[in-house]
């Protein structure tokens, strides 16, 4: 037989690393880049009085995908999705509401796997969803790591390949925050059940 003191001290564990998601979640909710994620697009503009092509790219302002991502980067680290939604395995919580918490993750992670279904490759190269992620959120904004530097490189060759990989990069973040501001609400949902639970005294 378990300890009441014991559960309870892994009860506010949990409960901490809850409400610290929630935090870095609703610091990310109140960035300028989340407000124009959802407007973004791209196209192409032909001239054709000149005979030429130019590439319209409608994005996040840089500055504010930075100041983004430095917060977006607990989520790939210290607050790994994974971690976060394992310890509900821990929690006595309604089943069905273990299963919303468990399926989510797996959509998540397809739709991270598909990305916006674009393939991409660039001289012989095909680059998946993932690598165009990684690529840019540790080849340019945290702690640039030489290879995936490399990639950038390549993907900045060409015009309208650089515009592109941009476009997947912005959409698989805003797939992140979907995710996470999903979670968030379900961890709301959850501190309260557990934080009104009659304790267990035990004897």
């Amino acid at each position: 037989m378990s300890k009441p003191g014991k559960v309870r001290s892994s009860t506010e564990s949990i409960i901490e690393t809850l409400q610290l998601f929630n935090e870095k979640a609703e610091h990310l909710r109140t960035r300028s880049y989340t407000e124009q994620v959802n407007d973004q697009h791209w196209g192409i503009k032909w001239d054709s009085s000149a005979s030429t092509a130019s590439v319209i790219d409608v994005r996040p302002q840089e500055e504010f995908r930075e100041a983004m991502l430095l917060t977006l980067r607990f989520f790939e680290n210290e607050l790994k999705f994974k971690n976060v939604v394992a310890l509900y395995n821990d929690l006595t919580l309604p089943e069905e509401q273990k299963t919303w918490v468990f399926q989510s993750l797996k959509v998540f992670e397809e739709e991270m796997r598909i990305g916006t279904g674009v393939k991409f490759n660039v001289e012989g190269r095909t680059f998946t969803p993932e690598e165009i992620f990684k690529s840019f959120m540790y080849g340019q904004y945290c702690h640039p790591q030489k290879p995936l530097k490399e990639n950038l490189k390549l993907f900045a060759k060409y015009p309208l390949s650089w515009t592109l990989f941009k476009h997947e990069f912005d959409y698989l973040v805003s797939v992140h925050l979907k995710f996470i501001f999903w979670l968030s609400q379900m961890n709301a949902q959850t501190i309260k059940t557990l934080q009104d639970a009659p304790r267990s005294t035990g004897h």
